[in-house]
Formats: C-alpha cells, sequence, structure tokens
C-alpha cells in the first residue's frame, strides 16, 4: 500500500507533468496559428500584373503552342505517338491526355501531319512544307 507521502510527490511529478505538456499544447497551437495566418496573408498578396497577364496570354495560345510543340518535337522524323504523348503530356504537362489526342487528330485533319501504323505502332509524320 501506498504512503501518504509517497502519493504526494506522485501527485506533484503529475501536476508538473500536467503543467508541461500544457505549454507544449499552446506552444503548438500557437505555431500553428502562425502558420495559418502566414499561408492566408501570402495567397491575399496581389500577384505581379506583369505574370498574370503573361498566364492569361498563354492561357489563350495554349492550343497554337502546343500544335508548335508537337510539330517541332516531329523536326522531320517520325516518331510514335506514345512517345509525343510522354513528352506532352507526361513529362511537360501542357495539356491532358484526351486534349492531346484531339490535337493529334486536328493536326491530322488540317494536314499538319499523317498518322501511319509501322509495326503495330501508331507513327506520326509530319507533313512536307
Amino acid at each position: 500500500m501506498a504512503t501518504k507521502a509517497s502519493l504526494e510527490a506522485e501527485l506533484i511529478r503529475l501536476k508538473n507533468e500536467h503543467n508541461e505538456l500544457t505549454l507544449k499544447m499552446q506552444s503548438m497551437q500557437s505555431q500553428l496559428i502562425e502558420q495559418v495566418v502566414k499561408t492566408t496573408i501570402k495567397s491575399l498578396q496581389p500577384k505581379d500584373p506583369i505574370q498574370a497577364e503573361v498566364l492569361w496570354r498563354l492561357r489563350r495560345t495554349r492550343r497554337e503552342f502546343v500544335y508548335k510543340k508537337i510539330i517541332e518535337l516531329l523536326n522531320n522524323n517520325h516518331k510514335e505517338i506514345a512517345e509525343l504523348k510522354y513528352l506532352i503530356v507526361d513529362q511537360g504537362r501542357y495539356c491532358s491526355k484526351a486534349t492531346f489526342y484531339r490535337y493529334i487528330d486536328t493536326l491530322q485533319e488540317i494536314g499538319r501531319i499523317t498518322i501511319a501504323q509501322i509495326n503495330d505502332k501508331l507513327m506520326a509524320v509530319p507533313k512536307q512544307e
């Protein structure tokens, strides 16, 4: 059976531990609040107008940009459609996969490229201008 002195010592130890944990929790809360405030302030800061205009122009001309990029990657050589898709969609992230295939179809319709099947692989071949 525990003595009165040992119980009082245990009570003092628990109170001290409680105080330490309370201080740690308050510190963590203040750090979290500080982080939230910084993030909020950063998101509310005005954006650079030049950067905003460049992004706006890029969004407007994205289709033409991707068309030119596809033609540039072909560079008078034939490439697999899957390789082009990897370079444009997966690596460059210029557009989504569905949009990429729509762009390929459009380029084929307007006569900028030809799609040929060689050894069970779809190949894009640029038209000679």
